[in-house]
């Protein structure tokens, strides 16, 4: 299997999209309860890759209206981040569909997905799941208008800001992406061929939840994401951060094959030591480059105020993998792979011409991976890092605690930039012993 595919007995999908291409055409189904509907797209297959690219940029613009603010007290600032989601939306609604299209779609989603138009989701309101078939992730249906919002005035204040968000698929439900299922003997090899990811759903904690913490130690967002990691003591057991000052031997040249160790032997602490119990989650706190011609030109940088910090290339971490992976082939462990939340811009961003990009990357030696869409800003990134473990660890599921952490944006930053975080895999992994006294 690879990352994302689960069981079909195991869906439990309110229901399914489907990207599909028929001839040369871009169409997406509508499966419910073994119905499937075909909506025309006006997209041609071979128009996706660019389609995909247009919106990275797009999405900037969203960021900097908030001028990589955490919290926004100023109407104009949300106004202007939330329609600059709200022209994201459109765009790809009118480059996808012609209009009755269009309301056949919303018409599917309004059939099986329960909207709260006056203030958004109630308290205690529990996200369904939506199952997206779709390869590669050419069209980021988590930022689609799933709602028809009709007409607005300005969103200057929490509740309108609330109502318009909850509109968009990724605040109104848990998105399980997976990528399509072979159809071919030659399809099934080529999937064959593909690390497989760890069915598993539990992420042990008996005792504390093992985190591995990789830093770039010169931002702002990753000292307060270690301080939070340090306050959560009496429940996570952290290994690092890495690198600083006192690790040895980390320079330009080892610090890839070091990463690459780091992440790969997941029992093994950062200074070689045996852990007890194999780390559950790599927490990856930096900045990443991408060009937004090419996908798979990544660099992340690691480091500290007297280390670093170093850059990596994905084609330097990919090489690095390589060997240890055939240096130390993966064995069977009680507690599979760990999940991995890359907290560093871009890490989510992807495009044919620039596959495989990170999520891609880690498919054999993690279960899951969490990134971003485009540039996130430092404090709003550690703010989804606090809500999104707080959630995780009182016994809401990866998904639910994703989720969870998009709406604490909201209503206590007034913040719409939770909706660019994306979850690849199986969004029910949760922890083994649930600590409830976290949850609110």
């Amino acid at each position: 299997m690879t990352m994302g595919i689960v069981d079909v007995i195991d869906r439990g999908a309110a229901f399914r999209i489907i990207l599909m291409q028929i001839d040369e055409a871009a169409v997406i189904g509508l499966e419910h309860d073994g119905c499937l509907t075909k909506v025309s797209t006006k997209l041609m297959w071979s128009q996706l890759e660019s389609f995909r690219e247009v919106l990275a940029e797009q999405l900037l613009f969203a960021v900097r209206a908030t001028r990589e603010l955490l919290h926004l007290t100023n109407s104009s600032e949300i106004d202007k981040a939330a329609s600059a989601l709200e022209k994201v939306g459109s765009n790809i609604m009118f480059d996808l569909f012609e209009g009755p299209d269009e309301e056949r779609f919303w018409k599917f989603v309004h059939r099986h997905l329960s909207y709260h138009p006056d203030d958004g989701p109630p308290v205690a309101y529990e996200p369904l799941l939506v199952e997206v078939e779709a390869p590669n992730e050419l069209i980021p249906f988590g930022l689609i208008p799933a709602f028809d919002p009709g007409k607005r005035g300005p969103i200057d204040n929490l509740q309108k800001l609330r109502r318009f968000m909850f509109r968009f698929l990724g605040m109104a439900a848990v998105i399980r992406y997976v990528e399509p299922m072979p159809h071919s003997a030659d399809d099934a090899n080529e999937f064959d061929s593909l690390a497989s990811i760890d069915q598993d759903r539990l992420l042990l904690n008996e005792g504390k939840l093992p985190i591995k913490f990789f830093q770039d130690g010169t931002l702002y967002g990753a000292t307060v994401e270690c301080e939070f990691f340090h306050d959560m003591a009496s429940y996570i057991e952290l290994d690092g951060p890495w690198p600083r000052h006192t690790d040895a031997g980390v320079d330009e040249e080892t610090i890839a094959p070091k990463l690459a160790e780091a992440l790969w032997r997941s029992s093994q602490r950062f200074d070689g030591s045996d852990r007890e119990l194999a780390d559950q989650i790599h927490h990856v706190s930096c900045h990443c480059r991408v060009n937004p011609k090419l996908a798979a030109d990544y660099k992340l940088t690691l480091g500290s105020e007297t280390c670093g910090p170093f850059e990596i290339s994905l084609f330097e971490l990919k090489a690095a993998l390589h060997q240890v992976r055939k240096a130390h082939p993966k064995s069977a462990t009680p507690s599979g792979n760990p999940l991995i939340f890359l907290n560093a811009c871009g890490s989510s961003m992807s495009s044919p011409r620039g596959l495989p990009t990170f999520p891609r990357t880690f498919s054999a030696s993690h279960r899951a991976v969490i990134g971003t869409e485009t540039k996130i800003p430092d404090q709003v990134a550690a703010s989804i890092c606090e809500a999104f473990y707080v959630s995780l660890l009182g016994g809401s599921t990866a998904g639910q605690s994703l989720h969870h952490a998009r709406w604490h944006l909201v209503d206590f930053h007034h913040n719409p930039l939770g909706i660019l975080y994306t979850l690849h895999g199986d969004p029910g992994l949760r922890v083994s012993h649930p600590i409830p006294l976290l949850l609110p």
